[in-house]
């Protein structure tokens, strides 16, 4: 599942497949008649005397696991945010929810890798001269389970601007992401009732982005059915 390229490398949050499981009838076997062999005499084998052997003395060099740590970050960081993601879609709860401040969870996890430092000035630099503040830009992601799949449900919240002004600057966020490879096709389309964006890169799976007020909502999903439950139920 690919993520809007705002969130590309930082975010990990793939769609999660639910095996079903289906029961199997063993067939009845019937007996088999095994005949009766007669007595095979084995002979009597001499001993083997075998020369003694001395190992020399060894010991193995000591090593250690080097120690690594997750950084750490608020996973309830915007609140407001969280209490707009739906409970329920389709009559499934909507589970595993965390709402992180966008740049305080790329900081953490960029600080020993320059190119996500360089990364991460650009996509700040973009969202300034696009009239949004990134130090209080907010992210969330929660999921639910449709046609025995997890979902994916994401926004982005941007305090003092509009969700639709976040979803303008989407060509220019993946202008950032993009380099050499082949531009997304961007078209509108009526999903779960609402007209809402849609980002096809080729790939199987589609973003789905529909701005309400501060928030930008993004479903990625290969699932139509999915992308419409979801959006009906965002508000």
């Amino acid at each position: 599942m690919r993520k809007l390229p705002v969130v590309s490398g930082v975010f990990i949050a793939g769609a999660l497949a639910v095996a079903a499981c289906s029961g199997t009838t063993t067939p009845t076997v019937p007996p088999i008649n095994v005949p009766t062999l007669p007595p095979v005499n084995v002979p009597t084998l001499p001993p083997i005397n075998l020369p003694s052997l001395s190992l020399g003395s060894f010991s193995l060099p000591s090593f250690s696991i080097p120690s690594f740590s997750i950084p750490s970050y608020d996973a309830n960081a915007d609140p407001a945010l969280a209490a707009k993601f739906p409970t329920t879609i389709n009559g499934a709860p909507v589970t595993d929810l965390t709402t992180v401040n966008f740049v305080q969870f790329f900081s953490a996890f960029s600080q020993t890798d320059p190119n996500s430092q360089a990364q991460m000035q650009q996509l700040v630099t973009v969202l300034q001269n696009g009239g949004i503040d990134p130090t209080t830009l907010a992210f969330g992601n929660a999921e639910v389970e449709i046609d025995s799949n997890a979902e994916q449900i994401a926004a982005f919240h941007t305090p003092g601007a509009s969700g639709a002004t976040l979803l303008n600057l989407f060509p220019q966020l993946a202008a950032l992401e993009a380099d050499n490879e082949t531009q997304p096709t961007i078209a509108q389309a009526n999903v779960g009732g609402k007209t809402v964006t849609t980002v096809d890169d080729g790939s199987g799976s589609i973003d789905y982005l529909y701005p309400s007020g501060d928030i930008l909502w993004d479903v990625s999903t290969d699932n139509p059915n999915a992308a419409a439950l979801i959006m009906a139920a965002v508000q």
